[in-house]
């Protein structure tokens, strides 16, 4: 009767909460306490800022995260699911039910794109990077290595992906893991070629900062670096694409050209291995693995795009439910007052034999110990 009531109220979502009272379904309709429950369940990136070694760890933290809150536990677990795989769910419930959830998920979709290109470029720069040390260590001249340095001096912040101090020259070693085309022109820009020119950023400014810092590095530990030659080179590491370098302040070469042109490297020695020694020393100790915030993406607002996302979706399924309910219960009132008005005295043969049938039970269960209990 209670039902009925409510039912006869007369707003199509009224009805659906009425519904969902009525036969014991949990319904939040509070949107914001669900969004803050998503939220609170993420521990990834809580922190404002991080440093580089950390980044990618927490990237894949974040994924596992978005893809166990999106599927089923032993889906997500057996699926080795990725943030694209989230981003086409969540469009395909979105679609089935009625685009509830549009503005939401149009912010998560370009969130997702930034991180999942993120992933993908500290994945490919440190599978790069990791190619470059392997080719380093073939060096045979004298030599110090330094591997991911981070130095700053004057307020300007750098990272030299590896740092080779010979007796005759400092080589600044930039990795590039690229599938594609290379084309540096006479300014330094440098391009991804194919269709299309895509030009990356200006090579030459990126590496002039990095040995300016470093001389004024050494320069503050009163190493004079006024004699020593910094060469910069740009190795590669797949030796399938091609590369045309313009630009005649940094030298290109492949990982199996790199130990090469350092060891073949024509300079005077201006630096004794002791003081090699102390240069390395001196980078080392000032070389610090700083945090610093994400400047590609606001993560704060890429996780609560999608809790919304999430909530919207999640809220829409429900009073999906509520609707099939709602349509069920009315088909099988209207089919029991027809079934009424065409017999209005005898019941059918399937309420008869259930009735009996409950009797039975009852009356076995009463009677099982030899009477009624009291």
């Amino acid at each position: 009767k209670n039902y009925k009531e409510k039912i006869s109220s007369g707003k199509h979502f009224h009805n659906v909460l009425c519904l969902s009272e009525a036969k014991g379904m949990d319904i939040t309709m509070n949107r914001e306490e669900r969004i803050e429950e998503i939220l609170r369940s993420m521990k990834s990136f809580v922190k404002q800022k991080y440093r580089k070694d950390e980044l990618l760890q927490e990237c894949f933290l974040l994924q596992e995260e978005m893809v166990g809150l999106t599927y089923r536990e032993e889906h997500a677990r057996q699926g080795n699911l990725k943030l694209w795989d989230v981003r086409y769910h969540l469009e395909r419930l979105n679609e089935e039910r009625g685009h509830v959830a549009d503005a939401e998920l149009a912010r998560f979709k370009v969130g997702c794109r930034t991180v999942s290109n993120l992933i993908k470029a500290e994945v490919s720069g440190n599978r790069g990077e990791r190619k470059a040390f392997g080719a380093l260590r073939h060096i045979k001249s004298p030599h110090r290595l330094l591997q991911n340095v981070e130095l700053e001096s004057s307020g300007i912040r750098t990272e030299i992906d590896a740092l080779v101090l010979t007796p005759k020259a400092a080589f600044i070693v930039e990795v590039k893991n690229t599938k594609r085309d290379i084309f540096i022109d006479e300014s330094g820009d440098y391009y991804r070629t194919g269709e299309y020119l895509n030009r990356d950023s200006n090579i030459a400014e990126k590496l002039d900062r990095k040995e300016r810092v470093l001389r004024e590095v050494l320069n503050a530990a009163e190493i004079a670096m006024e004699d020593m030659e910094v060469v910069r080179i740009i190795v590669f590491t797949d030796n399938r694409i091609s590369v045309r370098n313009c630009y005649k302040g940094v030298k290109t070469c492949f990982l199996s050209q790199l130990s090469y042109m350092i060891d073949g490297y024509e300079g005077k020695e201006v630096f004794t291995e002791d003081e090699l020694e102390e240069m390395a020393d001196v980078i080392d100790g000032v070389s610090r693995r700083k945090a610093y915030p994400i400047e590609e993406i606001d993560m704060d607002q890429f996780k609560r795009d999608f809790a919304e996302t999430m909530a919207a979706l999640e809220l829409a399924e429900q009073i999906q439910k509520c609707e099939e309910i709602m349509d069920t219960e009315k088909k099988e009132e209207e089919t029991g007052e027809n079934t009424d008005s065409k017999n209005p005295i005898w019941p059918t043969a399937t309420v008869v034999v259930t009735a009996l049938a409950a009797a039975a039970v009852w009356y076995f269960s009463k009677n099982r110990n030899g009477g009624l209990k009291r």
